[in-house]
């Protein structure tokens, strides 16, 4: 049986109804996962984050509400998110959302090998973790284009070009790593 996708872990966490996943490759062995989800429901639960060595862009497509979250345990507040904002997920720290909002966003899931093969390729060092701060929302013209140049393969992700969706992947990976 083939690994669950990260959406299909958080929708079933959820209880909504997990949408396709467009998986790219980037490079040989790393796999990025980049699916839209969205909920209209106020109270979508508790959200505990699997713990990975890997990370997440989630792309705001609406605004999003202020939430509680728990970094390591310790609670904090996330402030609203803008529509086009990103925020940043280090699935390395165990993270827990209460998502008692409706959402719509562009999830694009990476592990940090994946990153570290880009590094590799453009000769720059490893990656420890990315520096970002998962409570303060980015706008980013970069992340956003390339986030809603995807919109379009969500619909009919059957018609998905795959050498598209690969250099949509390794253009996020490369620019992350800047």
């Amino acid at each position: 049986m083939a690994a669950r996708s990260y959406t299909e872990q958080i929708c079933e966490v959820m209880d909504i109804e997990p949408p396709p996943t467009i998986k790219a490759q980037p490079l040989r062995k790393s796999i990025v996962e980049f699916s839209r989800i969205a909920s209209q429901r106020i109270d979508n639960g508790i959200l505990p984050t699997p713990v990975a060595d890997a990370f997440l862009v989630s792309l705001e497509l609406r605004d999003l509400a202020a939430v509680n979250v728990w970094l390591d345990r310790r609670h904090h507040f996330k402030p609203e998110t803008k529509a086009g904002q990103f925020s940043l997920v280090n699935f390395n720290i165990e993270t827990t959302i209460d998502m008692k909002i409706q959402f719509d966003s562009i999830q694009m899931y990476f592990p940090r090998a994946a990153l570290n093969m880009v590094a590799v390729e453009q000769g720059l060092p490893e990656v420890g973790t990315l520096d970002a701060d998962f409570l303060q929302a980015a706008d980013d013209v970069v992340v956003r284009s390339l986030g809603n140049s995807l919109l379009p393969a969500f619909g009919h992700p059957e018609w998905a070009n795959k050498l598209f969706i690969d250099h949509v992947a390794m253009a996020l990976l490369a620019h992350l790593l800047h």
